[in-house]
């Protein structure tokens, strides 16, 4: 014998649910095909920009998977030094960039993903305002909070915008965009938001400071260019206008709040490179120093002098030769590090000078030699202070 069952309630709600849902769909396909009917296509220019741009700098030694910096830097790379120095263009350019097909891949799945509907609710020029505005805060707030990072790059900061523009427009709008069409794009900007995260802990160049402002920068200037959606038209000239001075507006008001960067590119950047230099030549020449310590027992005074002269003093000389000429702002922290490693570097010369001088007979200068050393240690602790983030 066979019972049959009731009707199950929650099969009901859900079928309900489903139908409400299907309504909604309807509705808004109707509000976007008679209030937006214009398709979007900037986001695939947008698309083929950024491939393009990737592209071509491979001939010139971008790399297809690992980032050449000087290659990105000579193309527009975000760098805080270089914005200190007036390059204020890479705060866009950067957003053209990308390091390695990886990079480029999934921030143009990305793009697609969010790209279409975005371009299709807010209308096509206040879609690309959005997106450039949005390039620009985050460029601006991966400088901001980190001046002397690495250099930057990536569309990942205007992607998030699209994101902060469609929590805006929902804002706005929110009881004429379906759950479901919304609940598909968070879920497509959640994996790009854990993507992005992880890239940035992980790779080289990728600043989640940057995904901050962007979304910062595209929700403000979303809720500017929302209008809503059962009303025909998308923002006009007027709203334009004001979208694109507030972007002027935040640059306005963050450039000067910018925190100064240990050096100014590209002014600024022979002194930062030699002290890059003399600091991997005193590691060199500390390795140098120690093999000839083992060494000693078995070479003769004279070879040994020979070799502290030619191994180490001449070395050394020419690291001191490398900073004289070198200047840089007496405000700036480079100044610092060139003193604080000029000094180190002269106690290095003069304490050479003397064990050779001392080994060809002079044996007062094995003593100044002594006094020199005791000196060795806080000079190097005074360079590694001015090499110190602050």
């Amino acid at each position: 014998m066979q019972v049959m069952g009731g009707p199950d309630p929650g099969q009901d709600k859900n079928e309900a649910r489903q139908v409400a849902e299907a309504a909604d769909m309807d509705a808004f396909v109707w509000l976007l095909a008679y209030h937006r009917p214009q398709l979007p296509l900037l986001f695939k220019l947008l698309i083929g920009i950024n491939v393009a741009v990737f592209l071509a700098m491979l001939p010139f030694g971008a790399g297809l998977i690992e980032a050449n910096s000087d290659v990105h830097m000579a193309w527009g790379a975000n760098f805080g030094a270089a914005i200190a120095g007036g390059q204020y263009w890479r705060l866009l350019t950067a957003a053209f960039l990308h390091f390695g097909l990886l990079h480029l891949v999934f921030n143009m799945m990305a793009l697609y993903s969010l790209g279409a509907l975005t371009e299709r609710l807010f209308g096509r020029w206040p879609f690309l305002v959005l997106y450039l505005g949005a390039a620009i805060t985050g460029s601006l707030a991966s400088v901001y909070f980190k001046p002397d990072g690495a250099i930057s790059a990536g569309a990942s900061g205007a992607i998030f915008g699209l994101g902060g523009a469609l929590a805006a427009f929902w804002l706005r709008n929110g009881r004429v965009v379906p759950l479901s069409v919304l609940r598909g794009q968070w879920i497509n900007l959640a994996l790009f938001i854990g993507f992005s995260v992880f890239m940035g802990v992980t790779a080289t160049g990728i600043d989640n400071a940057a995904h901050a402002g962007g979304f910062f920068g595209g929700a403000v200037l979303g809720l500017l260019l929302t209008t809503p959606l059962h009303q025909a038209g998308t923002a006009g000239p007027a709203r334009l206008g004001l979208g694109l001075a507030t972007i002027a507006l935040i640059l306005l008001t963050m450039l000067p709040l910018l925190p100064e960067p240990a050096y100014r590119y590209p002014a600024e950047k022979p002194a930062a490179d030699a002290i890059v230099e003399v600091l991997r030549e005193d590691a060199r020449l500390g390795g140098v120093a120690r093999k000839l310590d083992q060494e000693r027992t078995s070479l003769s005074e004279e070879v040994f002098r020979q070799r502290l002269e030619t191994d180490l003093l001449l070395p050394w000389r020419n690291a001191a030769r490398s900073l004289n000429d070198l200047t840089a702002r007496p405000e700036s922290r480079q100044a610092e590090r060139l003193e604080a490693l000029r000094a180190y570097v002269n106690l290095r010369v003069r304490l050479y000078e003397h064990y050779v001088a001392g080994l060809r007979g002079d044996r007062a200068r094995l003593r100044e030699a002594e006094a020199v050393a005791s000196q060795l240690k806080p000079a190097a602790d005074a360079v590694r202070r001015s090499l110190e983030t602050r």
